[in-house]
């Protein structure tokens, strides 16, 4: 008895040449074609100059046999689907650069055909290049890093890092971020900037220098969140993208979720700029 067979077409944002070494999963391939080919997906390539590099636009295809179903097509599609999207979610936050699918296709045997375009490449236009010595780290990030994670904390902080990218705004984009941090790094208590700045700090930093490179700048990112908030200063695009590099940092270290988010804090405050973590802590991490 023959199944249903998921077809699948992805229309990549943001991306270059490098993409086509990434493992997105078995059966799925990037394909590179010519930048006129995007009028086939409703788009002009002049006016959507994210979808091109080098004269070429990037596809990625997938074909999957998920067997005989009684399942709606369109579940059919996210069944087959769910897993490649995840990697793409995941991507950014392995490194910056709003890789995204600008436009998608799919289909199910003779049955169902489906075309839809979306927004979220044309927010955030920063690309996602890789470095040869990135494929491996890469590989092994997305190998054992799935979402949703288990703490709800990483969770939330995770959402509130991907709305950076969703916003045209820069000062909208900014403000979830300092969002992420308190998140993952505040109790809720007194002096919460400070705290905030002080518990990233030890965790990112292997010395007092660095420690006290790292509170600076995040107590300096902080405070303009203040001063956004009460005196609409504006925040620039160096800002936006130093903090999202320290949400993401912390991000990695801490979706794993091997430890409380109460234990941290409360063996944090124990330490000071320089101080190593606790053995039992630092092979959670």
């Amino acid at each position: 008895m023959s199944g249903d067979v998921v077809h699948f077409q992805g229309l990549l944002a943001n991306v270059d040449e490098t993409i086509r070494e990434v493992d997105f999963g078995a059966g799925v391939t990037v394909k590179a074609v010519p930048a006129k080919e995007c009028q086939g997906w409703g788009m002009d390539p002049d006016y959507h100059p994210q979808l091109v590099s080098d004269h070429q636009i990037f596809i990625l295809e997938s074909q999957v046999d998920l067997g005989p179903t009684n399942d709606h097509p369109s579940g059919l599609v996210y069944k087959a689907t769910s897993g490649l999207m995840q990697r793409i979610r995941l991507m950014r936050l392995f490194r910056e650069g709003n890789i995204d699918l600008a436009g998608i296709k799919a289909w199910v045997t003779d049955k169902w055909r489906f075309q839809g375009l979306a927004l979220g490449h044309t927010i955030d236009r920063q690309r996602f290049i890789l470095h040869e010595d990135e494929l491996e780290p890469l590989r092994s990030f997305l190998s054992s890093t799935s979402w949703p994670f288990v703490s709800k904390e990483a969770n939330l902080a995770f959402e509130y890092f991907e709305l950076s990218y969703m916003t045209m705004s820069p000062n909208m984009a900014f403000v979830p971020l300092v969002t992420a941090l308190e998140v993952m790094l505040s109790d809720g208590g007194a002096e919460k900037t400070y705290r905030v700045s002080r518990n990233a700090a030890i965790l990112l930093a292997t010395d007092r220098q660095g420690a006290s490179v790292a509170f600076r700048d995040i107590k300096t990112l902080c405070d303009k969140r203040g001063r956004l908030v009460h005196d609409g200063k504006k925040v620039t695009r160096e800002d936006i993208l130093l903090l999202r590099d320290y949400v993401r940092r912390l991000l990695k270290l801490l979706v794993k979720d091997r430890v409380s988010k109460k234990h941290l804090l409360a063996v944090l405050d124990t330490l000071g700029f320089g101080d190593k973590l606790p053995t039992d802590l630092r092979e959670t991490l």
